[in-house]
């Protein structure tokens, strides 16, 4: 079947309260592998391309340079192999962006062809964050895709971001759900609901 967007089975995984994870790619053998293992389990699978991967997949073996050019052509790349197995398969399948690092980032993938991007927009403060976020979820909107927000950060260390210092007003402890004021941005815009749920579970 043709790849969905992430918020009709997020809505499912809501309704039924159950858990559903999310695998990350880097080659297209592992997204045949991904979708072969889900439909033994007749589950609905969520396959995520990080940015890096897009790089990776854009024919850079030097990925953490990658160029936005790279990153176009390696969404596309993981994009069309993922539909390509996704089509003759009879479960859903989400093509999701992890930690898209900048705009231009989540712009490629969703030209690319993914069906939800994250914006993680942790480096900025809170409403550099914010803004960034509107930013790419006008982009979405048009193309029917869903956005997640990291509006925080959680602890520990992923890739080149780390949240460890606690005199830093935008940190917020993993096991802490986001403030009211996150909750009330989240609802100015239209990445309200899905993206807050994300959020809050996230960050549990």
């Amino acid at each position: 079947m043709p790849l969905i967007p992430l918020r009709p089975l997020l809505e499912t995984v809501d309704k039924y309260h159950f858990a559903q994870g999310a695998f990350n790619v880097n080659a297209v053998a592992q997204a045949k592998a991904a979708i072969e293992v889900h439909e033994m389990f007749r589950s609905a699978a969520i396959l995520q391309g990080a940015d890096l991967a897009n790089g990776f997949m854009g024919g850079r073996t030097d990925f953490q340079n990658a160029t936005l050019e790279d990153k176009k052509i390696g969404a596309k790349n993981i994009a069309d192999a993922v539909k390509k197995y996704a089509e003759n398969s009879p479960i859903p399948v989400v093509l999701h962006l992890d930690h898209g690092k900048n705009f231009d980032s989540c712009k490629a993938a969703i030209e690319g062809g993914y069906t939800s991007v994250m914006i993680d927009g942790s480096h900025e403060d809170f409403e550099g964050n914010v803004a960034i976020t509107k930013k790419v979820a006008d982009v979405a909107k048009a193309f029917g895709v869903p956005v997640e927000a990291e509006l925080g950060k959680v602890g520990g260390k992923e890739d080149d971001l780390e949240a460890i210092q606690k005199g830093d007003l935008n940190y917020v402890p993993i096991h802490f759900m986001p403030s009211l004021k996150y909750q009330e941005n989240c609802e100015d815009y239209y990445f309200q609901g899905l993206e807050s749920q994300i959020i809050q579970r996230i960050q549990l």
